[in-house]
């Protein structure tokens, strides 16, 4: 897994030489290891070309609920079936009174 700082060098450098194995020489002198493969340097140029970012797409999060979903899940709690025993007694004895 490549850093920030190593995909942003490799964007760079592919800027500057236009060739991928030229920043894979660079990469190995700079960091000391193994450079990333090809087909990984030439999807970062890509991304950075078209969004101007190297950073990964957030996730869509937690979908949007409906405001009918919202009032009828109100409504039933508001309006819905008493909670305990005793507040079915008192409205028991409240509709025979």
């Amino acid at each position: 897994m490549s850093t920030m700082q190593e995909k942003a060098h490799c964007v760079f450098e592919y800027a500057k030489t236009t060739s991928v194995t030229v920043v894979q020489i660079h990469f190995r002198t700079k960091f000391h290891k193994e450079p990333p493969h090809r087909h990984n340097i030439s999807r970062w140029v890509k991304q950075f070309q078209d969004t101007g970012c190297l950073c990964k797409n957030k996730s869509p999060g937690r979908k949007e609920t409906k405001p009918e979903v919202i009032e009828r899940i109100s409504d039933s709690f508001f309006y819905g079936v008493p909670q305990n025993q005793r507040d079915v007694q008192v409205q028991n004895w409240l509709s025979r009174t």
